[in-house]
């Protein structure tokens, strides 16, 4: 059975615009070049494993993407290009804007909001990383907090734990923003699990005042 706890509250909220927070499981409708899903967890280990001989070894996604990142670093991000450029995706994700998202948080490495928006004359999509935040009717801002495959190689892709538990302090900006904007909006987190640091202290921010933070809503599926 369906629930949705304070649809009404949510409902009018859209009218002023929330944030959007997406986790892997946001992608699951989306298709890289080779008409596969786009892979997640185990199913990402395995492949990078193969595509660099590593073997059916016990290291985990974190231990290789760590040992990759080091030794083979370009190979190993030109294979994260391959795997997670969105070639398909289901059309339900237009929807999307139906939301009346203003601020668009990732930890995804994907480009599938990128394609969602490519296309549509009333929006764009504003990348903080490099332009910093906007406001105006037409902008959309985009933090991609683990990084993106657009970004160019020196920009990294966070897969390894001490990155992740790093991703805070080295680039406090972005997440002292998070921080501010669950204070001015409700925000909606999909397919997200809560267990990054940086989300977490964002949360709890001596930058920010959890009191005053705005209602949050998950989907879960």
């Amino acid at each position: 059975m369906k629930r949705f706890d304070n649809q009404h509250l949510f409902e009018n909220e859209i009218k002023k615009g929330i944030n959007l927070f997406l986790g892997a499981g946001f992608s699951v409708l989306a298709k890289n070049k080779n008409g596969s899903n786009l892979p997640l967890g185990n199913t990402l280990n395995d492949l990078i494993k193969e595509k660099f001989n590593m073997g059916k070894s016990s290291l985990n996604l974190s231990q290789v993407s760590t040992i990759l990142g080091n030794s083979r670093k370009q190979d190993f991000y030109s294979f994260l290009r391959e795997m997670f450029t969105v070639k398909d995706f289901d059309k339900d994700y237009f929807n999307i804007d139906k939301l009346n998202p203003i601020n668009i948080y990732t930890t995804n490495i994907d480009d599938l909001i990128y394609k969602i928006y490519e296309e549509n004359e009333e929006k764009y999509i504003n990348d903080v990383t490099y332009q910093g935040e906007v406001s105006e009717n037409m902008a959309i801002n985009f933090s991609a907090l683990h990084g993106n495959i657009r970004y160019p190689n020196d920009r990294e892709m966070i897969f390894d734990v001490s990155s992740i538990s790093n991703a805070y302090s080295s680039n406090p900006r972005i997440w002292n923003q998070l921080a501010l904007d669950f204070e001015k909006r409700v925000t909606l987190f999909w397919g997200y699990g809560l267990q990054d640091t940086g989300v977490i202290q964002s949360l709890t921010s001596s930058n920010t005042r959890p009191n005053f933070h705005k209602e949050k809503w998950i989907i879960i599926t």
